[in-house]
């Protein structure tokens, strides 16, 4: 089984938490909900937003998010390194496309291909995301959101615009989530449908024993794309996940779930305000025929309790929702140097020490590359810098990269250096909250 804590729209500003962010309260009351809900039900594997993160891309907005977050994580008994997400509209600084005619003429060309020719959207995507140039402007609105992205290894990237993360089903097979990104021509104006353009490649391409979730900002009927976008998504991905119009809704198409999430913080000027967040758990039941079981738990505010509690009415008298899906037979493939016994009750290694068969490390263990990242990501930029001189990991080439690709460097240099191990204690060193007395890479 896998388990998430889904949030979607939390728009940070600058402000939050100040003494008059009412949101300040909402937020406290999610933390109580979601805390008792952990206790009494199951711990999340990850956190997941479906963007929407800051309010408008700045800085100080992700610095918030990022105590909050990590606050949450604390809270629910989930890594604080386990948070997924993908960039929506209010992630993008509107300010740099507002100043760059060449950046708002290239985003109308992108839409007008999609509208006009959307079989060679993908082709024409390609012949942008290949041009250094073009590719230096399309990027710069989602600057800041990629610095704090980066922290959790799922920052976008020209090279990189689809980041995966795979999770341990019962049988063992996995569940891949792919995140998405939506917002390569998002900007002031695209406050209509059909202005938001998705390529076709983003769509990951089916595996056996593999269960693949979507997350994207967007919903399908606010994306420009080709059909064959359309038609991959809804018969690969059994999950999808949206946010951007701060209204829930599930709807199960063909052999997909759309959830797209009610809003955390929506805008209170909205006639149909109400916060909402998720819970989600995924297993597969094994018996004449392969199941997947979705089940969603849906938290919405309660105006006159002034908390979140079960959406009843959408649940028709339950806490959850389940929808299952038909998946073909598949059987976990054993090592080869693993004998089964014709008992088919356990499982000799090549040393004849017995394991069990039936036993499959489900959900998420801790990950050290990930974790190191994290770490790496908390110490300030002369902390970072002073310990990649210190071990050597820094040359003349470096010079003017961003953060996330001069860590990427960093940490090849230490793997293929083999003074990974040395890395964690100097970052280590940095901290004195005790977390990791353990050096996993020793």
């Amino acid at each position: 089984m896998v388990n998430f804590l889904h949030l979607s729209d939390i728009h940070f500003r600058e402000y939050s938490n100040d003494n008059f962010d009412t949101d300040g309260d909402l937020r406290n009351e999610i933390e109580l909900d979601a805390k008792r809900f952990a206790e009494t039900h199951f711990v999340p594997d990850a956190i997941l937003v479906s963007g929407d993160i800051a309010f408008s891309g700045q800085e100080d907005e992700y610095s918030i998010a990022k105590d909050w977050l990590s606050n949450l994580a604390s809270l629910v008994k989930c890594e604080e390194t386990s948070v997924w997400c993908v960039p929506g509209n209010h992630d993008v600084d509107q300010s740099v496309i507002k100043k760059s005619k060449v950046l708002e003429s290239t985003q109308a060309e992108v839409r007008n291909v999609a509208n006009t020719q959307s079989n060679e959207l993908d082709s024409y995507l390609r012949s942008l995301i290949t041009d250094e140039l073009a590719t230096e402007f399309l990027f710069k609105p989602i600057e800041q959101y990629n610095k704090f992205a980066a922290t959790f290894g799922c920052e976008i990237l020209p090279e990189k615009q689809v980041w995966q993360e795979k999770f341990i089903l019962d049988d063992g097979s996995e569940l891949r989530l792919n995140g998405l990104m939506s917002t390569l021509c998002s900007n002031h104006l695209d406050n209509e449908k059909g202005f938001i353009v998705v390529g076709e490649y983003q769509i990951p391409e089916r595996e056996d024993g593999v269960v693949d979730v979507i997350m994207c900002h967007h919903p399908h009927d606010w994306i420009r794309s080709s059909t064959g976008f359309f038609n991959k998504a809804n018969s690969r991905a059994h999950l999808q996940l949206f946010g951007h119009k701060h209204i829930q809704s599930m709807d199960r198409m063909n052999d997909s779930l759309h959830l797209v999430a009610g809003a955390v913080h929506p805008d209170k000027r909205e006639s149909n305000w109400v916060p909402r967040y998720n819970w989600i758990s995924i297993s597969i039941e094994v018996d004449s025929s392969r199941k997947l079981k979705i089940r969603v738990y849906p938290r919405i505010w309660s105006e006159d309790k002034t908390q979140f509690q079960t959406d009843h009415n959408r649940c028709e008298g339950r806490e959850f929702l389940d929808y299952v899906f038909e998946l073909p037979m598949w059987e976990r493939q054993l090592s080869e140097n693993i004998v089964v016994d014709v008992s088919g009750n356990q499982a000799n290694d090549e040393n004849g020490m017995s394991t069990s068969i039936d036993h499959v490390p489900e959900g998420k263990a801790m990950d050290p590359a990930r974790t190191l990242a994290y770490r790496f990501f908390g110490l300030s930029h002369t902390q970072r810098i002073e310990i990649a001189i210190r071990l050597k990991l820094l040359n003349d080439t470096d010079e003017g990269i961003e953060d996330h690709e001069l860590y990427n460097r960093i940490f090849d240099r230490a793997k293929t250096g083999d003074v990974l191990s040395q890395l964690w204690d100097a970052i280590e060193h940095e901290y004195s909250d005790g977390k990791h007395d353990q050096n996993p890479f020793d």
